[in-house]
């Protein structure tokens, strides 16, 4: 099934002028579409011209809903720069390279949902540019952008040769399964959060590590979780007294059932302690797709975005668990770039005095 974050898009280029880089010339041009705002500045040491195209929420949340981003506006953008090399005040017709760059809180939500995203960039003048296999990069400041040569139909074609024609891009995601978070149909998908909001017709309760307690249904945590299918099929103490005690926060629970419900991972995306809590409750509740949602957030965001107290707590829980060795090298390097915080970290201090053997085991891989 193709998927498209742009189709058939209108946009022309408009080369202005060029500027000395990195040792080569490269033509700085801007590029406008039907509704973008240009800005020009360097990126890596090299002349990119910027487009800014908005894309609007309502239609990326119907397009795959498990990204579900919520930002509290109308619209996101995505961000598109373009490279042309130039040498001696003359186009490089042996290098036959032009590259494009895209960035933008949109594809970081996709990332999130599946590290393995893909792009394929198609620009459609009088013939096509072509850019396909687009992976996910990250620059030294930890931020994501996708990268690749755009390739002509006829290989002596240059996009300068386009200034100022009107032209077409489309954006095409490419072998993207979001199975973390499966999207439902609209009406049921409003009916069901309706149900978790107004906490309608609930039969029982989660409490928080803090007491609060949260009302909810027990169809939907026996369908989401064989371990609660088991526990409110038993005669415990939790089906007594009609609530279980979980060890995570107020908020922890709430973007538990916000899962369970609705499939939703908003909190989480935002959240990295959250994020480590459902992680933690995927596992012990085996709650269908969660554990991998959970790990698919984690290795799609950068590093730093993990606090040296989360990134800690992340490589304890990843020690001993098989699959886990990809999220606890991305904790240990979170650590090694924050490891001036360790200093005055309860958690350090507590992973010092209960397993001083996992402590020396870090300090190997950290110093």
């Amino acid at each position: 099934m193709e998927k498209f974050l742009l189709k058939d898009y209108p946009i022309h280029i408009d080369f202005l002028r060029r500027a000395r880089s990195n040792g080569g010339y490269y033509h700085r041009s801007g590029a406008a579409s039907a509704s973008a705002l240009e800005v020009f500045k360097p990126r890596h040491g090299q002349e990119y011209a910027e487009v800014m195209i908005p894309l609007n929420l309502q239609q990326f949340q119907q397009l795959l809903p498990a990204a579900n981003p919520s930002t509290g506006q109308n619209s996101e953008y995505i961000f598109i720069y373009f490279l042309c090399p130039m040498w001696e005040d003359e186009w490089e017709y042996d290098a036959k390279i032009n590259k494009i760059r895209l960035i933008g809180s949109p594809l970081d939500h996709l990332l999130a949902l599946n590290k393995d995203l893909q792009l394929t960039v198609n620009l459609d003048f009088d013939q096509n540019f072509l850019a396909k296999e687009m992976i996910a990069k990250y620059d030294t400041r930890g931020s994501c952008y996708f990268e690749s040569t755009i390739l002509p139909d006829h290989y002596s074609a240059f996009l300068s040769k386009y200034n100022g024609t009107l032209g077409q891009i489309s954006i095409e995601l490419v072998g993207v399964d979001f199975r973390t978070g499966a999207a439902l149909p609209g009406d049921l998908q409003s009916t069901i959060k309706k149900l978790l909001e107004e906490q309608r017709f609930t039969d029982f309760t989660l409490v928080a590590e803090n007491g609060q307690r949260i009302p909810c249904l027990k169809a939907f945590l026996a369908t989401a979780s064989p371990v609660f299918d088991r526990m409110l099929q038993s005669d415990c103490k939790e089906t007594k007294e009609g609530a279980c005690k979980l060890d995570i926060s107020e908020e922890g629970v709430k973007a538990l059932l916000n899962y369970i419900y609705c499939k939703s991972t908003n909190t989480p995306l935002a959240t990295p302690s959250v994020a480590l809590e459902l992680l933690k409750s995927g596992e012990k509740y085996d709650i269908s797709g969660l554990e991998a949602s959970m790990k698919t957030i984690f290795l799609g965001k950068p590093v730093k975005w993990l606090t040296v107290d989360d990134a800690l707590m992340l490589f304890i829980h990843s020690d001993k668990l098989e699959g886990y060795e990809e999220l606890s090298r991305n904790a240990v390097q979170a650590i090694k770039l924050k490891k001036n915080d360790l200093q005055g970290s309860q958690v350090f201090d507590e992973l010092v005095r209960r397993d001083p053997e996992l402590t020396k085991k870090l300090f190997g891989l950290v110093m």
